[in-house]
């Protein structure tokens, strides 16, 4: 079995696809545990097998990701596999204990529904214990953070990597640092991605990931750049906005409170967050005040990152040079 520490959460793994265990051990390779124990708080058996027929339950409406079926005191969940394919998985999920045993005999969906899972319940144990994870590159340079909250396919990666092949910044995440209820970010280190094969980096730290939905991404584990993870850091700036092709590149200091439509929309709702909707609402009403009381701590966890930070509206134009040069500028000067 492979173990994971994530920030105090424990994960086991159990499979006898050894191609699985790689891709998910460099996927969370910041996590790796030698310590081990007998009863992690997440458990997932994953079998390169025929995925069985769900039992007969109560069906959700169809996701596009496949169906759900609800039976007592268990969840199943059958993949339907991407556009074009015969692949398929089935997974069953014991939420009350955080177990989940998946099948199936194609080996990319596997490994996407393993990551769904383990990321879904990772995140929602971690907000439990008050620390909440942000869709947003996160960089540090001698203890300061910033954080940049764009849509997906804003182009966050593409900062992240000038970043690191330009200048001397750490990486606290791609698209997933935590924030702590100190206030502090912590790092979520693991691989960046992209939708292309990024230049400048050694092929050997680069893989395909194949997605049911979003099709094929492009991963590179971090140890592309070595020494680059980076440790904890207290939050110092949060750029905030988007891409438009048309525009000039820009940046302009605007009150905190402008921030508060995207932090409600990438932590409080969790947009672009790995939480699959499968993973994380429960049939008992028993879970709704659970799931207010994240809610509430999100909300406070946004308010104290609003209370530490410099809040900056950016424009991403069509001019990718341009991009890159105006926010790492920006952050030169202010993290010094």
């Amino acid at each position: 079995m492979i173990h994971f520490d994530v920030h105090g959460v424990t994960v086991g793994l159990s499979t006898d696809h050894p191609p699985l265990a790689e891709a998910l051990s460099r996927d969370l390779a910041g996590f790796l545990s030698t310590a081990g124990t007998l009863d992690p708080d997440v458990l997932l058996h994953a079998s390169l097998a025929p995925p069985p027929r769900p039992p007969a339950g109560l069906r959700w409406p169809a996701l596009r990701r496949g169906q759900v079926i609800d039976r007592p005191g268990e969840r199943w969940i059958a993949y339907q596999g991407r556009a074009g394919s015969e692949g398929r998985a089935t997974l069953r999920a014991v939420p009350g204990v955080e177990r989940a045993w998946l099948w199936s005999l194609d080996a990319d969906l596997l490994w996407e529904a393993s990551w769904l899972y383990i990321m879904s319940r990772v995140g929602e144990l971690l907000d439990r214990r008050g620390v909440h994870r942000l869709h947003a590159l996160g960089l540090t340079r001698r203890g300061r953070g910033a954080l940049l909250m764009l849509p997906s396919g804003g182009g966050k990666s593409t900062l992240g990597l000038a970043a690191l092949q330009q200048r001397d910044f750490g990486l606290l995440s791609d698209d997933l640092p935590l924030l702590d209820p100190q206030g502090d970010l912590l790092p979520f280190p693991g691989r960046l991605g992209f939708t292309h094969p990024p230049e400048g980096v050694a092929p050997e730290h680069i893989r395909p990931f194949r997605r049911i939905e979003h099709g094929l991404k492009w991963l590179v584990d971090l140890d592309a750049f070595p020494g680059r993870a980076s440790g904890p850091a207290s939050p110092q700036l949060l750029l905030v906005g988007a891409r438009d092709p048309t525009a000039r590149a820009s940046l302009v200091q605007v009150p905190p409170r402008a921030a508060w439509p995207t932090l409600l929309s990438a932590v409080v709702v969790g947009v672009g967050l790995p939480q699959a909707i499968e993973h994380f609402l429960r049939p008992d009403p028993a879970d709704v005040p659970a799931k207010l009381r994240i809610v509430r701590s999100r909300l406070r966890a946004c308010r104290q990152l609003l209370r530490q930070v410099e809040v900056w509206r950016v424009t991403l134009g069509g001019d990718q040079r341009e991009n890159i040069d105006q926010v790492l500028g920006l952050l030169d000067r202010r993290l010094g």
